[in-house]
This record gives C-alpha cells, structure tokens and sequence, in this order.
C-alpha cells in the first residue's frame, strides 16, 4: 500500500510539473457551424496533436508526434520543425 501511495504521488507530481506551450491552432468546418480543432502542443520539449470539438467535447484525442530518423522513430522534439 505504501509503494502505491508513493508511485501515484510521483505521477501526480511529474504531471503538475510539465511545461506545455500551443504552437499551433487549426479550425476544420465539419458541418455548418460545427468545427472540429487541432492544437499542435509542446509538452515537455516534444510534440503532440490535441484533436477535440468544442461542442460535446466527446472526441478528444491526444497523440504524440513521430519522425523517422536513420531507419529509427523517435519522438518529435519542439526543435525539429
């Protein structure tokens, strides 16, 4: 019980701690007057996709972003444009 009290204060502290900017935001019209919207998002110095509407909130998906490099894939970092 101890170890998972621990453990779920070092998740909780690492979360409240991540530095996150918005790089860049989308509107897309899928029907009229409903938009879907996509935010490019730096977390913790690497890049993720946010899709989400603004209407129901029921479609929200948080992606990371991947790159091929030398036969590998990694991770986006916010660097890398």
């Amino acid at each position: 019980m101890k170890k998972l009290l621990i453990s779920l204060l070092i998740l909780t502290s690492t979360l409240a701690y991540s530095k996150t900017t918005i790089l860049e935001t989308h509107a897309i019209e899928i029907e009229e007057y409903r938009y879907a919207y996509q935010k490019i998002l730096c977390i913790d110095g690497y890049k993720y996709l946010l899709t989400y509407t603004k209407h129901d909130y029921a479609a929200v998906s948080t992606i990371q972003m991947f790159q091929s490099m030398g036969g590998y894939t990694v991770p986006i970092s916010c660097k890398n444009k």
